[in-house]
């Protein structure tokens, strides 16, 4: 039997961790630390694998991870496992986990994993009574796992976590404490979760009842079916610990487990009613919100009743299961806390609404007072210019004087001619000519006899090239510096270049050194990178990855900005950076034009700018593009895979909205056709993600098109459109989908209608 095994899944949100060394894991040998591993079983779609640093190469079956490394994913689900252990997990699409530690010392085992970004659900094996250390952490929590069933969700918003315990127990402390403070920390035990907010009014996070409701909004349709297909092992676990807690029910004292909310038979028999439904209740809601087809559902009921130990407990679909929180002995506490909870998300949302207004003021205010002082540059520039014109040909007339006077009457009429000579012979050249026209002879001279030429006893004195005269214009008082495009100052290595064009959703990476032969080498040094499109963009929920030497870190951007250092507020050298290369990393979703630019700071109480360094780069959609207007059908034929049978067809569509840095777009409905035939209908759920599950009854009419998509009422804005087909094989319950090709994508631009329409 295996001894440990975890499941995650994890999908699209943004959020920081740097997890430290616990001392409940113990020390290791390299020796040791070297045996353990993760290992890709089944990979579904595309995954990338960084060891350390920020080359990242293609992942493939039976491939190995080991502390330090980096798995990021793409479309598609991948399973890894845990040899030592058992253990498994499952990465969904735009997933990112790190590989903090595996280590293993006098044979017991420390495992910390470091949840970047998306949402996870665990299955692993009870450590209450064992010395083995397995830690899962977001970025707002530290989740030491006792056992054995739980889901993670962090909000893309907010970057709060959820924590829905479904059997076993998870301690969950605040970061920057330890989990096993029991000042600090919270027990979740099977049915709770811990909401999200920062924490309750005694510093300690609050528990309330599962929200099934909730979680099936938010999870995947992999992590349900993982759920579903634990059930057996859930049920084990869940009859276990009722049982305990009847016990200590039954004798004097009473148990420690949940001792001040369950203190009576009967709250334990409600409490022992939910948990025997709650696998039931999820299945029931996936199928209600269409988050799992009813053949998807029945597969995973199916194996979750074969590998259950128990027979009296199927999975139930029938109506009036679905667990009642009115009936709860949590009710009361679970009302109240889930009543502070939105009373606080409806806070910080007003709050942030009027930070947003006061930084647009305040950035409408500094643009206009910019505007101001460029407009009065430009007009002193305008009068500089005009008064150094005036001056000048003051100048030159006065200096014509002069050397007229010098002049003999003879002179000065000969001057007067070459110059009326030189003045026709300008404006012929600037006349165009036709192409007959022959060129006038050569001049022979001044004057000719019949003997030759006769030059000109008194040739013409040229006057005296006098360099012009700028009269000293007086600067005005603190003008506004503007940066140099290219800087003598310093100068970037790039590792490779941050240039051309990007496809949307690519990663965009800046890896450089930095060196500079007029600074002191030991300058204390920051960098400050801007990046401005051109084009009005909003920045809120792009991300940035930052890492140099050791140290890494991630968030958002501050008015386009990051400003980087070697760690923890730490300024860099310049010595330190012509030998260590910076690696900054983002995904634009955006098309646009990007304007990079690289900012030396020299760090102290006095910040000085030692110039910047410009380049740019462009993020286009790269997909054939479809057009329409909002509130349309509109419509599209496909080339489905010339290899499969098009009556076994599937079809899955993902749609993301590329505003605002890329966001699924939810509610979407659309239909597939063969032939006139409809074969296909659904919407868009919380990923973006519609299943078109239907398929052709019969050989249609070939008289119509072949396979034709049909978005029903587009909704105006920019999307990026990906598709999957897949192939149904067998019949019943050996029924399976296998993917045909590759995906394909398309642009979609839906504009609003124009006014009056």
């Amino acid at each position: 039997m295996k001894k440990n095994r975890l499941t995650f899944k994890i999908t699209g949100s943004l959020a920081a961790l740097l997890l430290g060394l616990s001392s409940a894991a113990g020390a290791a040998s390299a020796a040791d630390t070297g045996n353990r591993s993760i290992v890709i079983s089944e990979i579904k779609g595309t995954a990338y694998i960084s060891h350390g640093g920020t080359k990242q190469i293609r992942a493939y079956k039976g491939m190995e991870l080991r502390t330090g490394d980096r798995i990021v994913s793409g479309i598609g689900g991948i399973t890894l496992s845990i040899p030592d252990e058992g253990d498994q997990i499952t990465l969904g699409d735009n997933s990112e986990l790190n590989v903090v530690l595996l280590n293993a010392s006098n044979g017991h085992t420390a495992t910390k994993l470091q949840l970047v970004r998306g949402e996870a659900y665990a299955d692993v094996h009870d450590l209450r009574q064992s010395r083995d250390f397995f830690e899962l952490s977001p970025s707002d929590r530290r989740l030491e796992v006792k056992g054995t069933h739980f889901y993670v969700g962090v909000d893309p918003l907010t970057g709060q976590s959820t924590v829905f315990v479904a059997a076993g127990t998870v301690n969950a402390a605040p970061q920057g404490n330890s989990a096993s403070s029991e000042e600090s920390s919270t027990l979740l035990y099977p049915g709770q979760q811990l909401a999200p907010i920062s924490g309750s009014e005694s510093g300690n996070p609050e528990t309330a009842i599962s929200d099934i409701s909730q979680f099936i909004s938010n999870a995947s349709p992999e992590v349900i079916e993982a759920l579903i297909r634990s059930k057996g092992e859930i049920d084990k676990e869940n009859d276990d610990f009722i049982n305990k807690m009847k016990k200590g029910l039954e004798q004097s004292g009473g148990p420690s487990d949940l001792s001040e909310q369950i203190k009576k038979l009967e709250e334990l028999q409600k409490v022992q009613q939910n948990l025997n439904t709650l696998v039931s209740d999820i299945a029931k809601q996936a199928l209600g919100s269409n988050k799992l087809s009813e053949s998807e559902l029945e597969k995973a009921i199916q194996e979750a009743n074969r590998n259950s130990s128990d027979s009296t407990k199927p999975i139930n679909l029938n109506p009036g299961s679905a667990l009642n929180p009115s009936k709860d002995a949590f009710d009361e506490v679970s009302k109240r806390q889930q009543e502070a909870i939105r009373q606080k998300q409806q806070e910080a949302a007003r709050q942030e609404e009027e930070r947003d207004e006061q930084k647009k003021r305040q950035q409408e205010e500094l643009s206009k007072k910019l505007q101001d002082q460029l407009d009065k540059l430009n007009e002193m520039k305008r009068k500089l210019d005009e008064a150094n014109q005036k001056a000048q040909e003051d100048k030159d007339r006065k200096a014509g004087e002069d050397y007229g006077k010098q002049l003999t009457d003879e002179q000065k009429e000969q001057l007067k001619k070459d110059q009326d000579q030189r003045q026709q012979d300008q404006d012929r050249m600037e006349t165009p000519k036709p192409a007959s026209a022959q060129q006038p002879p050569a001049s022979s001279g001044s004057g000719s006899s019949a003997g030759g030429t006769v030059s000109n006893p008194n040739p013409p004195l040229e006057p005296p090239v006098q360099p012009p005269v700028t009269p000293p214009v007086k600067p005005p008082v603190n003008p506004p510096v503007e940066p140099p495009v290219d800087s003598t100052e310093f100068v970037l290595n790039f590792q490779e270049d941050p240039t051309g064009d990007r496809l949307a959703g690519e990663d965009h990476s800046l890896n450089f050194k930095l060196r500079s032969e007029k600074q002191d080498p030991q300058t204390p040094v920051k960098i400050k990178v801007t990046y401005t499109p051109d084009k009005e963009m909003s920045f809120d929920g792009i991300a940035y990855y930052y890492g140099y030497k050791d140290y890494s870190s991630t968030g958002n951007f501050v008015n386009r900005s990051v400003t980087l250092d070697a760690g923890e507020g730490t300024p860099f050298t310049l010595q330190e950076l012509s030998v260590n290369p910076i690696s900054l990393r983002t995904i634009w979703m955006k098309p646009a034009k990007y304007t990079i630019t690289v900012e030396l700071i020299q760090a102290g109480e006095t910040q000085k700018s030692l110039g910047t360094y410009t380049r740019s780069f462009n993020v286009i959609s790269g997909y054939p593009a479809v057009t329409g207007t909002h509130g349309s059908h509109v419509e599209q034929l496909l080339e489905p895979p010339a290899v499969a049978d098009p009556l076994k067809l599937r079809l899955q569509l993902s749609l993301q909205k590329l505003e605002e840095g890329g966001s699924a777009a939810l509610g979407q409905h659309f239909k597939l056709y063969y032939h006139g035939q409809l074969v296909g209908d659904g919407e868009t759920n919380g990923d973006g993600i519609a299943k078109l599950h239907g398929q052709a009854n019969e050989v249609p009419d070939v008289s119509e098109e072949g396979f034709k998509l049909v978005w029903l009422g587009a909704e105006s804005g920019e999307y990026n459109m990906t598709g999957q087909w897949s192939m149904v094989n067998g019949t019943g319950e050996d029924e399976e989908q296998e993917n045909i090709n590759s995906p394909f994508h398309y642009h979609y631009s839906i504009t609003a209608p124009e006014f009056g329409s």
